[in-house]
């Protein structure tokens, strides 16, 4: 192996976290590298062409009330939103049959809880308050929804500490102008992370990059990949916390950073869009908004761009139900998918053949390995949850399940990586200024 190349920083993950990182710090006048292990920038931000307009694998939706970061990048790149399309009835999956209901509001939760529920799981706190079987089957949505598990698997406490990191469960589920899912991007989230890398120095982000080894010591780190190493003065790694196992840290990682890795949790996530010639069930009265138990997709939306003549449903197929599905054969799993279109749209669906089928299913990503947030099973977050935002040595940790707030969102992402860049300029300016230095200088690559 060459001898390493030097950089001040080297942030590892080019997702909305690290590149965001990567920028800040370049705007400080500090030279930085990106590593990356795919072949291309965004991370689960992942917009693919369809025969008609972009869809969207990953995250999809924004609003530019409260998310004031997405808001400035919209605002910056000349970004196009789209209102999400909410006229006409929704579908609800009652009992294993679907009714037409006017929108309302469905999301409440009880407070003043009295327990520790740090020691339950999400399900079994729910059962304490009597629940219809009913009212469990929608939790299950909920939970499939934001991580792709069910609420059987992950703390009661952790969903709650979510929730309110992200002002409420009806912001998280709402498409109103403050709420999650209220705006989409014409030309594709990934964008942001395509606009972000354009803004650094030229050869900053190195594709096909997978981290091997991080060494460090009381004078610099070593990041390692297959092919070459970097020496650097700090590093920020903007992944997600299970994934950590797959990288050799020299020394360990903490106690509480090493049960992060090994017990928090990804789900199951997919998704299969189904592009049509018109938007047919806006002609009969419905909003293309699905909530079922049944599945195989949990939910649906309404996705088309008018703008571009693309009409598209997007259709979840997340959690238990998702494994089950994602085992069948391709055939299969768009044979099931447009039944559970008609069934739940009605029988004009029947005449509508789509022009095309796309499906990603994140659970086979290599380097994602699942989708949306790591989920922290019962106890996890009482004992270890103050280390997963705390640095080790050298090496800070960003990431949208990290953020303070926007919880395992684009914004939320892009708030972390902002914190992760200053903790680093901060920390060089420190070193620099003990070593008698009088200013930051860049550092050519060798």
């Amino acid at each position: 192996m060459a001898a390493p190349l030097y950089e001040y920083v080297v942030v590892i993950g080019a997702g909305l976290s690290g590149l965001y990182a990567a920028w800040e710090i370049q705007k400080a006048g500090l030279t930085c590298v990106v590593l990356e292990s795919k072949d291309q920038v965004g991370g689960k931000a992942l917009s693919v062409a369809s025969k008609t307009g972009n869809v969207e694998f990953g995250p999809a939706w924004i609003n530019l009330t409260n998310q004031t970061y997405v808001a400035a990048l919209v605002k910056k790149f000349n970004i196009e939103v789209i209102d999400q399309y909410l006229e006409g009835d929704l579908v609800l999956d009652f009992g294993g049959k679907y009714k037409r209901v006017k929108a309302e509001d469905l999301y409440k939760l009880s407070k003043d809880l009295g327990i520790d529920i740090d020691s339950l799981t999400l399900e079994e706190f729910v059962r304490t308050l009597n629940p219809s079987e009913m009212t469990l089957e929608h939790l299950n949505i909920h939970t499939r929804g934001i991580w792709g598990l069910e609420a059987s698997e992950m703390s009661a406490l952790f969903f709650f500490y979510f929730c309110k990191n992200n002002g409420g469960l009806k912001r998280l589920k709402s498409q109103g102008k403050d709420g999650m899912l209220h705006l989409r991007i014409r030309q594709g989230t990934q964008v942001f992370a395509t606009g972000i890398t354009a803004q650094l120095s030229k050869d900053s982000v190195v594709l096909r990059s997978p981290v091997t080894k991080i060494e460090q010591s009381s004078d610099n780190a070593v990041v390692i990949t297959s092919s070459r190493a970097f020496e650097c003065q700090q590093v920020i790694l903007s992944t997600q916390p299970p994934l950590y196992n797959r990288i050799v840290f020299e020394p360990p990682l903490p106690t509480g950073k090493a049960e992060l890795a090994r017990l928090t949790k990804l789900g199951n996530f997919s998704k299969t869009i189904v592009v049509y010639e018109h938007p047919w069930w806006r002609n009969a009265g419905l909003s293309g908004i699905v909530q079922s138990a049944m599945g195989p997709a949990f939910a649906m939306l309404d996705t088309c761009n008018v703008m571009d003549h693309h009409h598209s449903l997007t259709c979840f197929i997340d959690g238990e139900p998702g494994i089950a599905w994602s085992k069948k054969s391709k055939n299969d799993r768009e044979r099931e998918v447009l039944d559970q279109i008609e069934a739940s749209l009605g029988a004009h669906a029947r005449s509508e053949d789509p022009i095309q089928i796309l499906e990603y299913q994140w659970i086979h990503d290599e380097w994602s390995q699942g989708a949306n947030g790591a989920v922290m099973p019962p106890g996890l977050m009482t004992k270890h949850g103050a280390a997963l935002d705390e640095p080790f040595g050298r090496i800070h940790f960003v990431g949208a399940e990290i953020a303070n707030s926007h919880m395992g969102s684009m914004e939320g992402a892009l708030r972390s990586g902002e914190k992760g860049a200053q903790a680093v300029i901060q920390n060089l300016q420190n070193e620099i200024n003990s070593r008698g230095d009088c200013e930051i200088m860049s550092t050519k690559r060798s």
